[in-house]
């Protein structure tokens, strides 16, 4: 049976429940106890018949009131289901606590003790549950006592916070805690009745006091083993037990709270005894300097006058010391300036030394960071000087430049800017609220919270990275090669060395010895670029010594000059140059990501969550998110950014891409109405605009209009997962959102941890132009993923392989790494 005639026959059952229900009410509401089968059945009161009568005498006689409450969770239960498709558990585990909980309650509550079950069975009896409420009530006081209502104010307690979603740890020792309470309870009831248990008739049917046959033997026990003191100091004791172990810090907050209180009562005395001892101290020293206070109205001036002279010789005082502070202060700073400054001048002229040492040997590569200019312009009047050297017949020597790595303050004081000041705000404007939406402001998070950058000092890695290209050229010379490293890029993990080859060399043939490289330069993997762009030259990637983790706030920062363009900015990372790497969601449109486990995919993804939540308020953009790991996305659950919660359910993401599809189709109207092209157009309109366009017929349908269309971003964890479970129709309602949906803002971000074919079909990734490798297990995968190998040699940990559109080779970087407190 398909999904949709499973769903077709729910839907008919849940309507046959209800109107089963509705008969049920209408037996009950309209019951007489003159009906059948204990009255005469010639006249029939219930305005169900005969079989309305009998149902409801079943009813009443085995639940009584209670029967109302199993027919009102029924009907929650079936309504939820009517509305979304299906029970939430969360739901289902509410509705049927509170209603045993209220069947317990009403038991305990009207239970009569002169009704025993096990002697006699009235035809009515004195119950509001009726015979179930006479057994729960029985058995719960006989066995229990009066220590039960414990126990059921914990249920109560326990209900509420699941309903107000409080987490509990330490469960089983809140249930010991509240077990101890109930027997706390229950002795101290037999206890303070001084009853012992005694049996009566054949059938031992106990008549117990209201502590029950748990409070008798315990009573007992303690009174039998330590008298009156010593049971009343262990009761105190497992009291104070239960109490820990069923509250845990809750108990301590009262007392703490009451000496929090009283601690600032104190400290409020104390400050007044001090202020008036003060004055008591400025009135004996105007006495004492013989300014005697005169009597009458003139005393109190003079004694303020004395006071205020006492006041302004003391502050003189500081001043005068704080100014002696302040210039051995500035004399100490001075001195450690002038040490400085001697320092630095020896070190320049040390660094000038090896320099012309360095360029004398002529064997050294010149080495560039691929992103300042100053360094290009310092190689470019090297070269100069060189050609002049090569005119006047004397050897050219190759140029060894200083290893300048990217500067970040101007971006950093750039993101400052932008951000707001010190506070680091992320400033950006919002969308203006239409009539009818009442959106609180979104408050952006500040940049603070965020872990600060690494330093990438590369002087550590100079002479590694030196030595590195050096082995390199002489590993091409062993296997015939005839190259040159003309020039080096230093990123955060890799450094690309530029390579240029000898006339009548093929580029495969290079291609061919990465395994012989990597085993040359002793690095894991070596990955060949050929050719560089617009360079006549091939690159040659080894990774560094010591990799750098590129962190969420320097991407930011680095990047948010770059994404002002951007509607959906998205900070992935740094390329292997050091550049960062920004892109925009909606130019992509779609984004398929794959890797193995522990390559650095679900940080991806939570860097793509967070890069919406630092750019874009919940009225710009709006977000799902699909987890079947059920811990991945957890903490994003209260982002106000979702539309529904995370998804974990695999069998309702197929529900999921039905009603995008069906937003998508209604936001086509709607743009088609408008007479604009795409959801840019849509948002660029003014309010007089859309009502002009729209041409509403009243006030109400005028606020029911639709003033800003924000964006929808489906993300995906894993892919697999879903096409396990339904991939013909997952991949058809992917393919034909991924086709369309660009122009109505609704972006899809998939990922996989198992990049095969029938996972990543050909439909799919047609839809994708977009795509991102991370490490992968072979070269077939990689191919899966990027259409071409390389996603096999990559270093795993956030080392990367970008495809996007409009580049025409693949991009290597590294991404942005966000630990889980930065998210929290």
């Amino acid at each position: 049976m398909t999904a949709e005639k499973r769903a077709l026959l729910f839907r008919v059952l849940s309507a046959g429940f209800i109107f089963l229900t509705i008969f049920l009410v209408a037996s009950l509401v309209t019951y007489s106890p003159a009906d059948p089968p204990a009255g005469d059945s010639r006249q029939i009161n219930n305005i169900c018949g005969v079989v309305g009568a009998h149902v409801a005498h079943a009813l009443f006689g085995s639940l009584g009131v209670a029967s109302y409450l199993l027919l009102a969770a029924g009907l929650a239960i079936i309504a939820a289901y009517v509305i979304s498709g299906q029970v939430p558990g969360r739901f289902l585990r509410i509705v049927l606590m509170l209603t045993g909980i209220s069947i317990v309650i009403l038991s305990v509550l009207s239970f009569d003790a002169a009704t025993d079950p096990h002697r006699y069975r009235p035809a009515q009896y004195n119950n509001a549950c009726g015979f179930i409420g006479v057994q729960i009530g029985h058995y719960l006081l006989t066995y229990l006592g009066v220590g039960i209502w414990v126990g059921l104010l914990a249920i109560l307690v326990a209900s509420i916070m699941m309903i107000a979603r409080h987490e509990t740890k330490d469960r089983l020792l809140r249930v010991a805690g509240v077990l101890v309470l109930m027997a706390v309870v229950s002795t101290l009831a037999h206890v303070l009745a001084q009853e012992q248990v005694t049996t009566i008739d054949p059938q031992k049917h106990l008549q117990l006091a209201d502590g029950g046959a748990l409070g008798s033997w315990m009573g007992g026990l303690l009174l039998g083993s330590f008298g009156p003191l010593g049971t009343y100091l262990a009761l105190i004791f497992m009291t104070l037990a239960g109490l820990i172990l069923a509250t845990d810090t809750l108990l301590f907050a009262l007392p703490a709270a009451i000496w929090q209180y009283l601690k600032q009562r104190r400290m409020s005395r104390m400050d007044a005894l001090r202020g008036a001892a003060g004055r008591l101290r400025l009135g004996l020293s105007a006495v004492v300097n013989g300014e005697e206070p005169k009597a009458g109205g003139g005393r109190g001036k003079k004694e303020m006058t004395a006071a205020e002279k006492a006041a302004a010789k003391a502050e003189a005082r500081e001043l005068a010391r704080a100014e002696k502070l302040a210039e051995k202060e500035a004399a100490k700073a001075a001195r450690l300036a002038e040490k400085e400054a001697a320092k630095a001048a020896k070190a320049e002229a040390a660094i000038a030394k090896e320099n012309e040492a360095s360029s004398a040997l002529a064997v050294d590569i010149p080495l560039r960071s691929g992103q300042s200019r100053k360094a290009e312009q310092a190689a470019a009047e090297l070269d100069a000087e060189d050609q002049t050297q090569a005119a006047a017949g004397q050897p050219a020597k190759r140029p060894v430049p200083k290893i300048r790595t990217r500067e970040r303050a101007a971006d950093s004081n750039s993101g400052s800017s932008d951000s707001g000041g010190s506070s680091g705000q992320m400033r950006l404007v919002d969308s203006s609220e239409g009539p009818g939406e009442t959106a609180p402001a979104y408050c952006f998070p500040p940049l603070d919270i965020l872990d600060p950058p690494e330093d990438f000092d590369i002087s550590a890695e100079e002479e590694s990275i030196r030595t590195n290209g050096r082995n390199l050229e002489a590993t091409l010379q062993q296997f015939g090669v005839e190259a040159q490293v003309v020039g080096i890029d230093t990123g955060p993990v890799i450094t690309q060395y530029e390579v240029s080859l000898g006339a009548g060399i093929k580029v495969g043939k290079v291609i061919s010895l990465s395994d012989d490289l990597a085993i040359g330069l002793k690095a894991p993997s070596v990955r060949i670029v050929a050719p560089l762009p617009g360079r006549g030259t091939i690159g040659i990637e080894v990774p560094n010594q010591n990799r750098k983790t590129v962190r969420l706030r320097e991407s930011i920062e680095d990047g948010l000059s770059g994404s002002k363009k951007a509607n959906i900015p998205l900070f992935l990372g740094k390329d292997s140059a050091g550049n960062p790497l920004v892109r925009d969601l909606t130019q992509m449109p779609h984004l398929l990501i794959g890797g193995t486990t522990g390559s650095g995919k679900s940080v991806c993804l939570n860097t793509i969550i967070m890069s919406i939540l630092y750019t874009r308020s919940p009225r710009d953009v709006k977000m799902i998110l699909v987890d079947p790991k059920m811990v991945e996305m957890t903490m994003f659950a209260s982002i106000p950014h979702l539309m529904c919660p995370v998804v974990s359910d695999m069998s309702r993401v197929q529900s999921i891409l039905e009603w995008l599809i069906g937003k998508m189709e209604e936001r086509y109207a709607m743009l088609a109405e408008a007479g604009v092209k795409n959801i840019v157009g849509f948002n660029n309109l003014s309010r007089e605009q859309i009502v002009e366009r729209f041409k509403p017929t009243s006030p109400e349908d005028e606020m029911r209009l639709t003033y800003h269309m924000p964006y929808i971003v489906l993300v995906i964890d894993e892919l697999a997962d879903l096409m396990m479970t339904a991939a013909k129709e997952a991949e058809a309602a992917i393919t034909r959102l991924a086709q369309k949906s660009r122009a109505v803002g609704i972006h899809l971000i998939l990922a996989t941890q198992r990049p095969s074919v029938d996972v990543v079909t050909g439909l799919i990734k047609s839809n994708h132009p977009c795509r991102i490798a991370f490490q992968v297990a072979s070269r077939i995968d990689s191919r899966t993923i990027i259409d071409s190998m390389g996603a096999d040699k990559l270093l795993g940990k956030g080392d990367m392989l970008l495809m996007a559109p409009g580049l025409n080779r693949l991009m290597r970087g590294q991404c942005t790494f966000i630990s889980e407190p930065e998210i929290s």
